[in-house]
């Protein structure tokens, strides 16, 4: 079986990925949100900041099962739960760009949703090939 890369090193990947997002949103979101084109107010940095906030708990998920296999039921969880948010993100940034409500910045956020799900997906489909192949 060919393997794109081992589930420890996509799970690291995932949790520092939130964690860097998770950052921006906590500490600069006016900042971070202005790269894409977009202004907040006070009422959405409250809001971006609680998207950060929510953000930890990727990153704690991801982290905590990097060591796992990818058939494990924590990992399955968290595959699962990062798979889920990022087609909801991905459907709210490509909505963002169809509204104009972010600049073509928006389609990094499209491709590294895209790319994560791309993943869950595959590591969520690992265990069906172990379970085949017994």
């Amino acid at each position: 079986k060919i393997s794109i890369m081992k589930f420890s090193v996509f799970a690291v990947i995932l949790a520092l990925l939130a964690l860097l997002y998770c950052l921006a949103f906590l500490l600069v979101p006016v900042q971070f949100v202005e790269q894409y084109g977009s202004h907040l107010d006070a009422n959405g940095v409250q809001i971006a900041r609680l998207f950060g906030g929510s953000l930890v708990g990727f990153a704690v998920g991801n982290w905590m099962v990097r060591n796992q296999s990818p058939a494990s039921i924590a990992a399955r969880i968290v595959l699962w739960a990062t798979g889920i948010a990022n087609v909801v993100y991905l459907v709210v940034a490509i909505n963002g760009i169809r509204n104009n409500l972010i600049n073509s910045m928006g389609w990094s956020s499209v491709a590294l949703h895209a790319l994560i799900i791309v993943g869950c997906i595959y590591y969520l489909n690992t265990k069906k090939a172990a379970v085949a192949a017994a």
